[in-house]
């Protein structure tokens, strides 16, 4: 997997670890004032739910924070646990971190692949982003059936490996301290602990006479043997976890060093203070899993020295330092041996994260940098076209329909028939009074709900001729447009539209003057021949990834145009399809093609790559050059942008998309330079009227 991905996995796992210190506070306190169900509440955060808030962060960081794909995630993480813990007979099984993220990781990429789905009329109400729950929900069962059959065997080993702990000495005290972080991801951690706390040993209080069992019973009860095995967590908490975030801080990009630092002191403060250490960890362990099995290993070493040095102390945080130090046993080591290892761990995780460029948090390049001028992210250096749609313009598209240009409007489609096109989106959007005169757009059940501005403005008869049942004027500026099942998907386009990630009939929805005349058109059908399609191959080998997953806002957020991207395993660009070079980027590391049916093609090798000025590039074609598919265009040196640190991902985009019926990939995965079809790119019907001053807007 790319650096992005874990880039952007390490900012997802923070999501959830926000709410870690708060759940440590309140055990806290409840542990301090004896309220129980203070304590109650922060455990259930920790030990219940935490899983099922992992689950539901994975589609924030890779679906955009869609509020249908985190609630797919939620129902797909419940059938899951619910299946699982009916297979394995236990009522409270708890799947663990890699659970919950399993369950969002699997109903986030049901979204990228369904979300646009538009079922038969009769099922339109479970269209498009609805479609997604229940295919998580369906795709529950078959992970609740192989983690209720693997689960309790996993459980019966860890539950073995903790009283084998127990009789090792040094070496279980190592054992022990490793696996503790070794099963932090997968929650399986908690049920060693509770062996080793819970029903370790046994011991006769001679206070009472009664037998008391496990590590905390026994060290209160002053047992001599009790507590060696948990000693050394307190270096771990109290020096290694501080190291951790400093280093972290320290390391992050000047854009994120803010947002990081208040992220990592949080978390040191939570360890030191609480004894939950996740907030720092989860930063790191999936980003960077060489640090994270020194870091395990660095772990069982404490445990192993402390029980060696016939250290006893139990309670993990400082607070426990202090309220256990009269019943401990030669505690001044845990300093002697803590100071040391914090130096140890700033030392290798700065030298790490700075050498090797790691992807942990903080490292994601330009991510919260300043915006420009219209809230767009930073975009990837300028980017000059010829002929190409400049990034961040709404690209012009064909003429809405004029009124009366029949019942069909919109190019024959209509909101209750046939599928939802921007054309459509853009013509309802002007009959509600263009972009201006909109307010807020919701969909339920089958109705638009609509506030706008100005209601004299919005033109009944031609949403009924768009296909509209009916519109209720609820006064205020609120009204409710009856359109069928397919309402969500209509919502879905009109914002697309809204936010300039699709191009349709803009005419008067793009904002022009509600008297502006537009192009004269009657009603026309299609000619016999008229749909066209040009097919692109790939132009470099290596693996196609969603363009969402590539690390710049602009090429993510389609602001450039639509398509995909592949991560480079070779070094070659060749032409995806047959054209002329209309712009050979300074440098050579972005070509820009024209394909004789007019389809305009963006190659960008990279992210950032403008800053290298040529340097790894070297351009085989000029511009003005005609190609074939799969003729070379530029090689470039891997070595090269990887020692500069920028990603080789490469966009591959079509620009002019308002020309495009549809955008279509081909595949996923593996693809070969010249060889695997990768788009396919279905033209509009040629006889729709353009809009007018096309290329005078740029």
């Amino acid at each position: 997997m790319s650096r992005a991905f874990f880039q952007k996995l390490a900012a997802t796992l923070m999501v959830p670890i926000v709410l870690l210190p708060v759940a440590a506070v309140l055990q806290a306190v409840g542990f301090l004032t004896g309220l129980g169900w203070l304590t109650a509440g922060g455990q259930a955060v920790v030990f219940h739910f935490l899983p099922l808030f992992f689950a539901l962060a994975v589609p924030v960081g890779f679906a955009g924070g869609d509020g249908m794909a985190a609630i797919a995630a939620g129902t797909g993480y419940v059938v899951m646990t619910g299946v699982a813990a009916a297979v394995a007979g236990e009522a409270q099984l708890n799947p663990g971190v890699l659970g919950g993220l399993l369950a969002g990781g699997v109903a986030t990429w049901l979204f990228h692949r369904c979300h646009r789905v538009q079922l038969p009329e009769f099922l339109g109400l479970f269209s498009g982003k609805r479609l997604v729950p229940t295919l998580a929900a369906l795709a529950g069962v078959p992970l609740g059936l192989a983690y209720g059959a693997v689960w309790p065997q996993v459980v019966g080993a860890v539950t073995r490996l903790g009283h084998w702990v127990a009789a090792a000495g040094p070496l279980g005290a190592f054992a022990y301290g490793a696996l503790d972080r070794l099963l932090l991801p997968t929650g399986l951690h908690h049920i060693l602990n509770n062996v080793v706390e819970y029903q370790l040993g046994s011991y006769v209080d001679p206070a009472t006479g009664t037998t008391v069992m496990g590590e905390i019973a026994r060290f209160y009860a002053g047992d001599p043997t009790a507590g060696k095995l948990m000693s050394g967590f307190f270096v771990f908490n109290n020096f290694a976890i501080p190291a951790i975030a400093l280093a972290i801080a320290h390391s992050a990009r000047p854009a994120h060093r803010r947002r990081v630092t208040g992220l990592m002191v949080t978390g040191l403060l939570t360890s030191v203070l609480t004894g939950i250490t996740e907030p720092v960890e989860f930063a790191f362990i999936f980003a960077a899993p060489g640090l994270w099995a020194i870091h395990i290993l660095l772990t069982g070493l404490a445990q192993a020295l402390t029980y060696a040095l016939g250290v006893r102390l139990w309670g993990y945080a400082a607070p426990m330092f202090l309220i256990n130090y009269p019943l401990a046993t030669r505690p001044w080591w845990i300093v002697a041996i803590g100071v040391p290892y914090f130096f140890l761990y700033y030392a290798l995780f700065r030298f790490a994260i700075r050498r090797f460029r790691l992807p942990v948090l903080g490292q994601e390049p330009g991510e919260d940098g300043p915006a420009p001028a219209g809230g767009l992210a930073p975009a990837v250096g300028v980017i000059p076209t010829a002929g190409l749609a400049p990034a961040g313009e709404l690209a012009p598209a064909a003429a809405a329909p004029a009124p009366g240009a029949g019942e069909a409007g919109a190019g024959g489609a209509r909101p209750g028939r046939g599928p939802v096109t921007p054309d459509l989106a853009a013509a309802v959007l002007q009959a509600l009074g263009g972009r201006e005169n909109l307010r807020s757009l919701e969909a339920c059940m089958s109705r638009l709900r609509v506030t706008v501005a100005d209601p004299d403005r919005v033109d009944d008869r031609a949403l009924m001729r768009l296909g509209a049942a009916g519109v209720v004027r609820l006064g205020g500026g609120a009204l409710q447009v009856v359109v069928g099942g397919r309402a969500e998907m209509l919502r879905a386009e009109m914002e697309r539209l809204l936010r300039g990630e699709a191009a349709g009939a803009l005419g008067e929805a793009a904002g022009a003057p509600r008297s502006a005349t537009p192009p004269a058109s009657g009603p026309r059908e299609p000619g016999p021949g008229t749909a066209r399609e040009v097919v692109l191959v790939a132009p470099v080998t290596g693996t196609v990834v969603p363009l969402e997953e590539v690390p710049d806002p602009v090429f993510a957020q389609g602001l450039v145009g639509e398509g995909v991207a592949v991560q480079p395993a070779g070094e070659l660009v060749v032409a995806p399809c047959a054209g002329t070079v209309a712009h050979l980027f300074p440098g050579g590391h972005g070509v820009g093609l024209v394909s004789p049916e007019g389809v305009e093609v963006l190659l960008h090798v990279g992210i950032d790559t403008v800053q290298l000025r040529g340097q790894g590039f070297t351009p085989l074609v000029r511009e003005g050059d005609r190609v074939r598919a799969g003729d070379p265009l530029v090689r470039f040196d891997r070595a090269v942008l990887r020692a500069a640190g920028k990603e080789a991902v490469t966009p591959v985009l079509v620009t002019n998309r308002e020309q495009a019926e549809r955008i279509e990939p081909l595949a996923w995965g593996p693809v070969t330079a010249g060889v695997t079809p990768l788009l396919r790119v279905v033209l509009r019907d040629q006889g729709r009227p353009a809009a007018p001053e096309a290329r005078d807007r740029s």
